[in-house]
């Protein structure tokens, strides 16, 4: 939406790990949160393209484009991203596309990552023409893999400012606020949680 909004065509790479699509259930509750899931993506995203779920082959099925942008939520963590690690890095692109990280996470504050590994994301972070992370400890795991021109920025789902849009009209009296705190603290003790 914030792309939209400077003007530029935005199109999302559907990059599908067989994580997200195996273990299909009939549950009703499974099936609803698939719909509701397939749904909000339909009303709020913008088109889909290339969707594929072969690592590496993502450059391949979506159109061509000035800029590519990945980030957010462990992008950058191989162990949750596995084999389409080298998709999240942008690693496939062709020479000439300009590369851009907006709020990468490794979703870790140190790199207790294989030889091997940390050579590859170092080659691949060369590649980028710009490059922010989420958190601070991200500005130093860039450093540490020769991206010290890396900053750190706000969390994409806060770039939206106005929520509005996303609530309903008419406020719904006599709901309940349901509040995830991962980290306790003062705001949010651990016994009120």
């Amino acid at each position: 939406r914030v792309l939209s909004r400077l003007g530029h065509a935005v199109t999302l790479a559907d990059l599908r790990p067989p994580a997200l699509t195996e273990g299909r259930t009939l549950h009703p509750l499974g099936l609803y949160k698939r719909w509701a899931f397939g749904h909000f993506i339909r009303t709020w995203c913008p088109p889909l393209a290339g969707c594929t779920d072969t690592p590496g082959a993502i450059r391949h099925r979506a159109p061509p484009a000035e800029a590519w942008v990945t980030g957010s939520d462990q992008v950058w963590n191989p162990e949750i991203t596995g084999a389409y690690a080298g998709d999240y890095f942008l690693a496939d692109l062709p020479p000439g596309v300009r590369r851009i990280a907006y709020a990468a996470s490794f979703g870790r504050d140190v790199l207790a990552w294989d030889p091997a590994v940390r050579a590859q994301a170092r080659g691949w972070l060369a590649g980028f023409d710009g490059i922010s992370v989420r958190e601070a400890s991200g500005v130093q795991l860039c450093a540490e893999l020769g991206a010290a021109r890396a900053e750190a920025v706000l969390d994409p789902t806060l770039l939206l400012g106005d929520f509005h849009q996303l609530l309903p009209e008419t406020p719904c009296p006599g709901r309940d606020l349901l509040c995830m705190v991962y980290q306790p603290g003062p705001g949010f003790p651990a016994a009120a949680v």
